[in-house]
């Protein structure tokens, strides 16, 4: 591990000491003497940069020719020569053409609420609003750089450690048997869960990733290729007034970069330093003219491979075995670890048969497979326990990071057709993933008759050969054709139409072992006169009689969903006030989702049984309009007035989803429901400038969450066992219909936000320091009394609660009329016909939190430039009620809810073509102990095992650096070499023990870490 560490640090002092010549800026420039908007629009595809311009400013204006090796300054200084207009650069590194001399400097970068497809000149299909981090709302931005320097795999991965909101703490792949071995994404801001976050691609909505139990889940982006984007916007805060439903926590929109000039091709290798958990990837973009600069395509790829890590190519679980011997043996040994011996347990001493005359002094032992277990092996291992993992699909084998291949595609096509511009845009990507899952529980009872004790034991045994593999693929597709066409009086429209689709498949398929295979043990006469197995006899044998009880287990289902979505957009000045032009946008949008029916494939003991799933649908109409208007300006205002700017966004959506909802008598699916909702939601927010180089803003958002597909769906039950209190304590007749699962009659859930933030920026734009408080208060949310689900109810409602609160829910439960004869025993209500304990909306959540977020850049250090940057999430309170009149939950550093302390500090350094970084995380300390402990769990017992309260808090640091090669020495292309070592101190993430059974739940260690702990990685990029 140290040659490693050296050999890295050896190339990157290397690399410093190569010399530092400036690099050149300049490229290649061949305009005609044409337009200055098309001479313009081309100039930014050859200098891959943002110019943006109006086109009432640039219209009927001529543009000589400019060609040569220039610098993008020389090439707009001859290009607008005697065109009396001027540019700036804006904060966030476009280029904006402005009357000359150039604009009042007091004024602010942004171009106003123009989507950005709108805007001429951007590089870019994003149909919402530029953001920046100077915005009204406090919103995140990570530029193409960031994302670079980080070498992330996926985009999942990147937010999972630069963006500390990202209240996620742990991913569907670490948990490979809850998700049947998917590699899919989940982000989730603030820890809300994944359903508030809304993520977007270029400003627009992704097919919902189906599911066979919940109908929508969220989109699947890990396949998005990060070599092709722009920049990352997240908002941290609700936002449904601009966005619409879902965006309760947040917002992630990912910003592709449409370069329609030259290309790019990066290859990228990684390894673990422990020699495995191979990385390998591909990108690719190219963009060209077909016919001088009127059609513009550009095409993207990207192909990435990720090896699997298994449970033995780490040693967190042996190490949380060993915490748990260490601190609460009792506990541990009742768990009946599976190793790669076979271990005894019995409740009573162990005592040898009169043969061996021996009693042992503890109630386990355990003796090596091979030969018959002898009784000097159990003797000389008496009250120990083997700690070592199975050398099968439950032990050595079982994924702990699935293996992976990602690929994406993206192809854009635009054509300018006098004023409207045409453009075609296709995206698609495919996510799959593979992992070793666990087959069955390894252990059984063996009786007296059967085994060198006096009495019955159990025993657990390692069982290679038998294992189950496990196939996930997700794949979204998305295209889009639309018009850009030019309006009076500055205005733009945009009119598209949007289809696409999502696919997820599961397929899993092995072998598992018989439950008929012990049963031969206890005086149960086998049909077919198979051997019964026996632990005790040589190993050879037992694995021979254990083979003719494999049974093939089989799972498989596929569903899909498909999205059709017609909007259109207008955008421009509305009026115009001293200080600037009011902006407009406004959206009228209609969007589709539909599940079509499937059905799901399973293989248990009797044989192939199909399981149907429904068809759900959801509809959704919408209006949206948002805008911004510079009330006062730099001068003749001071204090809180000065460049004060108002945003107001209002949407209204009418969504309608339709579920299956069974009626009494009547089959699962055979009755379907339509559910509307229609909402209204805002978000308002303002800025100024009190004191020189401050800005205070300022904003309220509401957002909404319309039920889910499984809180919509509801079944139908039987009751027995329960009992009246007011009819006596009697038991409620047999037979009662009970009504489980979700509510057709629910509301939308509610959230509001407030924000205040203070943005600092030093006179020289050198020094940015933000801080942002949000306080989120979320209302109606919706409580499921039973664990529901598309295809089955796994629990039973909570009938006892509806019981005890008949009359705060007047209707749940249905009664006859009181007779006398019932009124003469005491009785207060009639018999119960029918119990509702369908889903309520009495859920509550409320939240503060703290954003900082800095930067400092120091330059002519070592003849180069140092920067120094920072942000940190700070979530003191996050605590939720399931009741209105319940107790409070704190969710705050629960080990299912979310971190109060997350962040990330990095220091870079560059001169000339070379740059170097180092970049730390942070991640605060959290209870072993979920928030709400599940019933009839140990918290005590949770806390024993593992030895202490909480987790302690993690910190890694990666190393990154990177050398851009000189054009002069490639001819027309350049070459940059960017290399990486994640995790550099090879920190292990803390060991975790868990109370379930290790087959099912346990990994070892806290899912914040990466289990391959120091990584490595180079990438080579040629741009041409």
């Amino acid at each position: 591990m140290f040659r490693s560490t050296l050999g890295f640090s050896l190339t990157f002092l290397a690399a410093s000491a190569c010399p530092a010549t400036a690099h050149a800026a300049d490229f290649m420039v061949n305009l005609p003497a044409q337009s200055l908007a098309r001479s313009l629009s081309q100039l930014a595809g050859q200098a891959r940069v943002d110019l943006l311009f109006s086109s009432k400013l640039v219209r009927a204006r001529r543009a000589p020719a400019v060609r040569g090796r220039l610098t993008i300054d020389e090439a707009l200084q001859r290009l607008l020569t005697g065109s009396r207009l001027s540019y700036r650069r804006s904060g966030y590194g476009a280029i904006v053409i402005v009357p000359a001399p150039a604009a009042d400097a007091g004024e602010r970068d942004d171009e106003g609420s123009i989507p950005e497809i709108l805007v001429i000149g951007q590089r870019t299909q994003n149909a919402d609003i530029r953001r920046t981090e100077g915005d009204i709302l406090p919103y995140q931005v990570a530029s193409r750089r960031e994302v670079e320097n980080a070498h992330a795999e996926t985009a999942e991965g990147y937010l999972r450690s630069r963006l500390p909101a990202n209240g996620q703490m742990a991913t569907p792949s670490q948990l490979s048997l809850d998700n049947l071995g998917s590699a899919r994404s989940e982000l989730n801001l603030r820890g809300l869960g994944a359903r508030q976050t809304l993520i977007l691609v270029d400003g627009r909505r992704l097919p919902s990733l189906p599911s066979i139990d919940n109908g929508f889940n969220q989109p699947d982006i890990n396949a998005l290729p990060l070599a092709a984007l722009s920049r990352i916007e997240t908002l941290t805060s609700a936002a449904g007034g601009i966005y619409g439903p879902g965006a309760i926590a947040g917002v992630v929109n990912f910003v592709i970069d449409r370069d329609y000039r030259g290309g790019t091709l990066s290859v990228t290798s990684g390894i673990a330093g422990s020699g495995d958990a191979l990385f390998k990837r591909v990108d690719g973009s190219f963009g060209f003219t077909p016919d001088g600069g009127e059609t513009d395509i550009m095409v993207v790829f990207g192909h990435a491979v990720t090896q699997s890590l298994t449970f033995g190519d780490r040693d967190y679980t042996v190490r949380a075995r060993r915490l748990k011997l260490q601190n609460d043996s009792e506990t541990f040994v009742r768990q009946l670890p599976i190793s790669s011996s076979v271990n005894v347990f019995s409740s009573l001493p162990l005592r040898l048969d009169a043969e061996a005359a021996s009693r042992l002094a503890g109630s386990i032992t355990h003796f090596p497979v091979g030969p018959a277990a002898d009784y000097a092996t159990m003797i000389a291992n008496d009250d120990t326990i083997d700690l070592s993992l199975s050398p099968d699909a439950n032990g050595t084998e079982r994924s702990l990071l699935p293996a992976s291949s990602r690929t994406s595609l993206l192809l854009n096509a635009r054509r300018r057709i006098s004023n409207v511009e045409v453009f075609f845009d296709g995206l698609w990507l495919r996510n799959r993933a593979r992992s070793v899952l666990p087959s069955t529980l390894q252990h059984t009872v063996v009786p007296a008759s059967a085994n060198p004790f006096e009495h019955s034991v159990e025993v657990t045994f390692p069982q290679p050969g038998f294992k189950n593999v496990g196939a996930n693929r997700s794949s979204v597709y998305r295209i889009t054709t639309g018009a850009i066409l030019d309006l009076p009086k500055d205005w733009r429209a945009n009119v598209e139409y949007l289809f696409g689709g999502s696919n997820e498949v599961v397929h899993l398929e092995g072998d598992r072992l018989s439950t008929e295979a012990f049963d031969g043990a206890f005086g149960k006469m086998d049909p077919l006169g198979r051997p019964v197995p026996n632990p005790f006899q040589d190993y050879a044998s037992f694995l021979s009689a254990l083979d003719q009880y494999r049974e093939p287990n089989t799972y498989r289902h596929e569903v899909s969903n498909k999205l059709s979505q017609f909007s259109m957009r207008f955008a421009g000045p509305l009026i115009y006030l001293p200080r600037g032009p009011t902006t407009l946008s406004v959206l009228g949008e209609h969007r589709s989702e539909r599940v079509p029916a499937s059905v799901v494939t399973l293989g248990p003991r009797d044989g192939i049984e199909e399981q149907p799933t429904p068809d759900v649908s959801q509809k959704a109409l919408s209006v949206y309009a948002e805008a911004r208007a510079p009330i006062c300006g730099p001068r003749k205002m001071y204090g809180p007035l000065k460049n004060l700017e108002l945003q107001l966004a209002m949407r209204h959506d009418r969504i309608e989803t339709r579920v299956p909802s069974q009626i009494e008598g009547g089959s699962k699916y055979g009755n379907l429901v339509t559910v509307n909702n229609a909402v209204t939601v805002y978000t308002a927010g303002f800025r100024s400038d009190p004191l020189p180089y401050w800005m205070l803003r300022g904003s309220v958002s509401t957002g909404v969450l319309p039920p889910s597909v499984d809180q919509l769906t509801s079944r139908v039950t039987t009751l027995f066992g329960y009992l009246d209190a007011k009819r006596g304590g009697s038991f409620i007749k047999f037979g009662v219909p009970v009504i489980v699962g979700g509510s057709p009659s629910l509301r939308p859930e509610r959230a509001r936000t407030l924000s205040l933030g203070l943005v600092y920026t030093s006179p020289d734009n050198r020094a940015r320091l933000s801080l942002d408080f949000t306080r989120l208060d979320k209302k109606n949310e919706v409580v499921l009394t039973s664990t529901n689900g598309l295809r089955y109810l796994t629990g039973l409602a909570n009938v006892p609660f509806f019981l005890a609160n008949e009359d705060r829910f007047p209707g749940r439960i249905q009664r006859l009329p009181l007779t006398a004869a019932d009124a003469a025993l005491g009785y207060t209500a009639g018999l119960i016909t029918r119990i509702d304990t369908t889903a309520l909306n009495i859920g509550r959540t409320r939240l503060d939190a703290w954003d900082l977020k800095a930067a400092y850049e120091i330059p002519d250090v070592a003849e180069g430039t140092l920067r120094l940057t920072g942000t940190a999430a700070w979530q003191p309170t996050y605590k939720r009620r399931f009741d209105t009149i319940g107790r409070w939950y704190d969710f705050a550093d629960a080990a299912d809810g979310a971190l109060k302390w997350r962040g990330r500090a990095g220091v870079e350094w560059e001169r000339g073509p070379f740059w170097i970084g180092l970049d730390g995380q942070y991640y605060g300390r959290y209870r072993i102990t979920p928030a709400v402990p599940a019933t009839g769990s140990d918290a005590e017992g949770i806390v024993r095992l593992q030895g202490a309260e909480y987790v302690e808090a993690q910190a890694y640091v990666d190393l990154a650096a990177a050398y851009r090669f000189s054009p002069n020495a490639l001819g027309r292309g350049s070459l940059e070499l960017r290399l990486g070592v994640q995790n550099l101190f090879d920190r292990s993430p803390p060991i975790v023990t868990t109370v379930e059974e290790p087959f099912y739940t346990e990994t070892g260690y806290s899912l914040l870490g990466d289990p391959r702990q120091r990584r490595f990685n180079a990438t080579l990029e040629y741009r041409f």
